[in-house]
């Protein structure tokens, strides 16, 4: 009796904290895809970074799934140098934000809701995808060319 007790509350907690960390999860989604994103891309506009120039290459489903197993399996050092190597063939951080990081939140919201994978993996990897896009936004920064002067304020010869 008290084992199945037992069995009934463990189902229960992990039910509950699975849920709990979808919804978690969707409010992570939902802000990174409804603010950060579009702020993103706003201020950086359509410039070309790190000399590529050209046609952008596109992240594909099978990059959302290889980041998304990355983030569950590995520390965030792993999946940096994944990003890194897709910047490498052609990649632009606007593509790397929308096509990739949001739709891996989403892939990383379907396996948690799921149950396949345990939800405090599934936590780490979120946590680890946020990480990952503060990264992102500090690169960009840093690619992005910088006016010496402030906006505004002109230069007067002397």
């Amino acid at each position: 009796m008290i084992g199945t007790l037992r069995t009934v509350m463990a189902r229960l907690t992990e039910g509950i904290a699975r849920r709990r960390a979808a919804r978690r999860h969707a409010r992570l989604l939902a802000v990174i895809e409804g603010q950060i994103l579009p702020r993103l891309v706003i201020a950086t506009g359509s410039q070309v970074a790190n000399g590529h120039h050209g046609a952008d290459l596109d992240p594909t489903p099978e990059n959302v799934v290889e980041l998304a197993r990355l983030l569950i399996e590995h520390d965030p050092s792993v999946a940096s140098e994944y990003l890194q190597v897709l910047r490498t063939q052609g990649a632009s951080i606007e593509s790397l934000w929308m096509q990739l990081v949001a739709p891996t939140a989403r892939h990383l919201n379907q396996l948690a809701s799921s149950g396949r994978i345990d939800a405090r993996r599934i936590a780490q990897a979120q946590q680890s995808l946020h990480t990952l896009l503060d990264e992102l936004e500090t690169r960009h920064s840093r690619e992005r060319p910088v006016s010496s002067q402030p906006a505004g304020e002109f230069s007067h010869g002397a």
